[in-house]
């Protein structure tokens, strides 16, 4: 087989170039969109029958662990269909200042984090029928991390753990009780 030579090549002007932008809407029609979970097996590890809603769907108990959770991501407001705004991206003072909105509620430990990673999917990492909006990024636990100044930080996306996370670096929140 050989290759065409520069006077044999297709020069229609009216045809545009082959190039790697004709697969851009393909790309886009197979790419996950913003915040859609991409779950590979029906079977979950966190179901829908392992948590409670209260009255008016705000909060989440996990029937397994008795832990009551905010459902939004703070910075966001449940609106009676799902978590709206936008969430707060915080370093990790300003995680913990946040409590003094929120008497009774704490950061979560990482193991507390952890329970809540479902690990039949990633982009979120999460339940989106019970945590819905829930930005695929890292969250601060309250768990110290392996440096100085810094926390074990759970990373939504992909349920990786980040032992050493800068108190000085952005991540979400979400509280327990």
């Amino acid at each position: 087989m050989t290759t065409p030579s520069n006077s044999q090549r297709d020069t229609n002007p009216r045809r545009p170039p082959r190039t790697a932008l004709h697969l851009l809407p393909l790309l886009l029609l197979l790419t996950p969109p913003t915040l859609h979970a991409t779950c590979y097996s029906t079977i979950r590890s966190t179901p829908d029958t392992q948590f409670h809603l209260n009255p008016d769907a705000t909060l989440v108990t996990d029937t397994t662990t008795q832990r009551q959770w905010q459902r939004c991501t703070i910075g966001q407001h449940w609106d009676g269909t799902t978590c709206a705004g936008r969430p707060l991206r915080l370093t990790y003072a300003e995680a913990q200042a946040q409590l003094a909105d929120h008497p009774g509620w704490r950061l979560p430990t990482a193991a507390e984090l952890h329970s809540l990673i479902e690990r039949a999917c990633f982009y979120p990492a999460i339940n989106r029928t019970q945590f819905p909006a829930t930005p695929p990024s890292l969250f601060w636990s309250r768990s110290a991390g392996d440096g100085e100044a810094s926390q074990i930080a759970i990373d939504f996306h992909n349920a990786m753990e980040h032992p050493g996370y800068p108190q000085s670096q952005h991540a979400y929140l979400r509280l327990v009780r």
